[in-house]
């Protein structure tokens, strides 16, 4: 019997087979899920056991091959037998890394998919099924960092694979282990490095760091910053700030193995470093070009001198005839000193030039009082290395004058203004000031100073009596005070002395009341001031004075109240040597060794005087003038130990050339001597023979005298027949 069965409903088919009833339930659907797909559907077959009575058609069943693929598991597995127009539903999952595909092969009528379940189509004939799965791909992206790597671009990958990538680092960098990214980790070998197996899409990431690079520096006669070693990145420009040291000129060649750079200034900049190197910066010491030129004098070298900085030149200087070298040097190069006839420069610290120009020997100074007048320059003393001297120039009398060695003398002050004169005498130095006697036409002659700077003036009227004089003479200093012998109208001519800041006092009053000790003759020797004093008692004898004590006699030669009149005193080898009359010997050479005074020797035997005069001392040696009886008046010396003995016969026979004003200059001695056809001119004696230096009057003699050394220079009054008496100079 046929039953009409709504689609949506189940049916119950009752067919009698042999007894047993057959129950098939085909096409039903579950009214709880009425209005849905056709899901979940399953052909089931329910067979009951009932009694075959012929009301049942039959239905055909056929079978569905399922083909077996590989990466996917499908459920059921196995062959299965569906009735006709029925639909088959099959889960299909793919393995790990795997994708189902959605294309189904087979001859079963094509399904459809819900996720990974499969429906075929109605199966209207036996059939065959086959599923398949592909694996799944990933894209692997890669960027690096100071790197190249191969392959460089994105990459698909297949599930579970793995990538191999060669990477290299940029030029002047190292490779980092550690790789970036998402990617598995994988492993390094040399430059190759290998992922770990690729499950997704994910991305890997190379770098490199820039290699560092130490740089030292060293330097000679140079500073430079900075000073440290330093590291710096591949490829970098090293700047340095480079200072040559004092008097040193930066080297532009550079040291060391650093790439070779440049120079901006003082600043040098390395090549690119490439590696571990070292810069090493150096100055060169300065040269200078020194241009020497002469006149009247031969140097030698001559020509043009590179000299480094600061070192010195030296030149020998040879005057030409009737010439003498300068004390003072010219041109632009530092100032040096002389040895002898060798002068060296200072230290040379740029180019310069040096001049020496030969002086003339012997020449005039200046005519002060223009013409055939004399200004009579006298008195020289020296300070500050200036000349000072009194000289009347015509129109403001007798004045202190002054001389530089190079300008122009010119006078200090006019004292005694208008035409007076000042006549300013014993010019003596203490502390660098000048003491001397001088009347301004006010006071009388009196004690004044002079600073180099300011004004003259008075130090004090020690004899305030109207115009009286106080007479301050024979000026000399001892332990920085000034001793002298005045008369301030009361005690007659005693002993004074000035500190150079309290007023003038007198020491002592040696011979009471007003007729004085009529002192003369000061001389220094181990701070005891020795001079000629009288008493009535003693007559005139050595006295002395300690700075402390009453002044006393020292040595009375002529015992009881006679005088042996010292004078010309000198010290030598800690001795003090002057003329003296026993009145048995007559006036002869003495010394009194600061206890005892003795004769040194009776030059001139007997009564008679041999009257020995200008004492001075040269390399040891005591010059003096005297007359034997036998050689005239004439040059002597004396060792301290052998007897005195004659050093030059300039006049022979009797006769005398009669050396006067006697001076030591570089261990030789000049004087003014007269050798019976000059007349009186300045002669130098060198240890060995006397020679006239030159005949500057060649009518009458230029009667030199007043002879000073002002820095190795003789200065002297003289009169050349023609300027009349003035300020002479020679130049040895």
């Amino acid at each position: 019997m046929m039953q009409m069965i709504d689609q949506q409903k189940k049916a119950k088919l009752t067919i009698p087979v042999m007894g047993t009833l057959l129950f098939f339930a085909t096409n039903c659907v579950d009214q709880t899920n009425a209005n849905g797909p056709n899901t979940g559907v399953t052909t089931t077959e329910e067979t009951t056991t009932g009694p075959d009575d012929g009301t049942n058609p039959s239905t055909s069943k056929f079978v569905v091959s399922v083909i077996p693929a590989d990466n996917v598991t499908i459920t059921p597995s196995e062959n299965q037998e569906v009735t006709e127009n029925s639909n088959f539903i099959f889960t299909v999952t793919a393995d790990t890394g795997y994708t189902t595909s959605s294309t189904v092969n087979g001859t079963c009528p094509t399904g459809s998919w819900s996720d990974n379940i499969y429906t075929t189509g109605a199966i209207t004939a036996d059939c065959s099924i086959s599923f398949s799965a592909s694996i799944k791909t990933y894209t692997l992206s890669s960027s690096g960092t100071n790197v190249t790597f191969t392959p460089n671009a994105s990459q698909t990958i297949s599930h579970g694979s793995v990538q191999t990538y060669i990477v290299t680092p940029n030029l002047g960098h190292t490779r980092s282990n550690t790789v970036g990214g998402s990617c598995p980790a994988g492993t390094w070998s040399d430059n190759s490095y290998t992922t770990g197996a690729i499950i997704e899409d994910c991305s890997i990431t190379f770098s490199a760091a820039i290699n560092g690079f130490a740089i030292s520096a060293s330097g000679v006669n140079v500073s430079y910053t900075p000073s440290n070693n330093i590291s710096v990145a591949y490829g970098t420009l090293q700047s340095y700030t480079v200072t040559a040291n004092t008097e040193h000129s930066l080297s532009d060649s550079v040291g060391g193995t650093c790439p070779i750079g440049s120079w901006n200034g003082s600043t040098y900049t390395t090549g690119a470093i490439t590696a571990n190197c070292s810069v090493s910066f150096s100055a060169i010491l300065n040269s200078y070009v020194v241009t020497p030129s002469a006149n009247d004098v031969t140097i030698a070298p001559s020509s043009n001198q590179i000299i480094d900085s600061g070192n010195s030149f030296t030149i020998t200087v040879t005057p030409h005839a009737e010439y003498s070298i300068p004390n003072a040097v010219g041109g632009t190069c530092p100032f040096g000193s002389w040895s002898g006839n060798d002068y060296t420069s200072g230290a040379i610290t740029g180019d310069c030039t040096v001049s020496v120009n030969g002086v003339l020997s012997l020449d005039m100074v200046y005519d002060i009082k223009g013409g055939a007048g004399s200004s009579n320059p006298t008195n020289l003393s020296v300070m500050n290395n200036v000349l000072y001297f009194r000289a009347d120039d015509g129109t403001n009398g007798v004045e202190l004058w002054k001389y530089d060695g190079t300008n122009t003398p010119s006078m200090v002050a006019d004292i005694n203004a208008g035409s007076g004169d000042s006549s300013p005498l014993y010019l003596t130095v203490m502390n660098n000031v000048l003491y001397f006697q001088a009347d301004d036409g006010s006071h009388g002659i009196e004690l004044w100073k002079y600073d180099g700077t300011n004004a003259p003036s008075m130090v004090a009227d020690i004899n305030n009596v109207g115009m009286d004089s106080s007479n301050p003479s024979g000026l000399i200093v001892m332990n920085g005070v000034l001793y002298f012998h005045a008369s301030d109208n009361t005690a007659g001519d005693e002993l004074w002395k000035f500190d150079g800041t309290n007023t003038p006092s007198m020491v002592a009053d040696i011979n009471p009341g007003i007729d004085g000790s009529s002192i003369d003759q000061f001389i220094v020797m181990n701070d005891v001031l020795y001079f000629r004093c009288y008493t009535p008692a003693t007559g005139s004898e050595l006295c002395k004075y300690d700075g402390t004590n009453a002044p006393s006699i020292a040595a009375d030669i002529v015992s009881g109240g006679g005088s042996s009149y010292l004078a010309w005193p000198v010290v030598m080898n800690g001795s003090l040597y002057f003329q003296a009359n026993d009145g048995v010997t007559g006036e002869e050479l003495w010394k009194f060794d600061g206890t005892t005074a003795s004769l040194v020797a009776d030059i001139k035997t007997g009564a008679a005087n041999s009257s020995p005069t200008y004492l001075v001392v040269s390399n040891n040696i005591l010059y003096f003038g005297a007359d034997d009886g036998v050689n005239g008046y004439e040059l002597w010396k004396y060792d301290g130990t052998n007897a005195p003995s004659l050093a030059a016969d300039i006049v022979s026979g009797v006769g005398g050339s009669y050396p006067g004003n006697l001076t030591a200059l570089n261990n030789v001695i000049y004087f003014s001597a007269n050798d019976g056809t000059h007349g009186s001119e300045l002669w130098k004696y060198d240890g060995t023979n006397a020679t006239m230096v030159n005949d500057i009057n060649s009518s009458m003699g230029s009667y030199p005298s007043s002879l000073k050394v002002m820095n190795s220079v003789l200065y002297f009054k003289a009169d050349d027949g023609s300027n009349g008496t003035e300020l002479w100079r020679y130049i040895p």
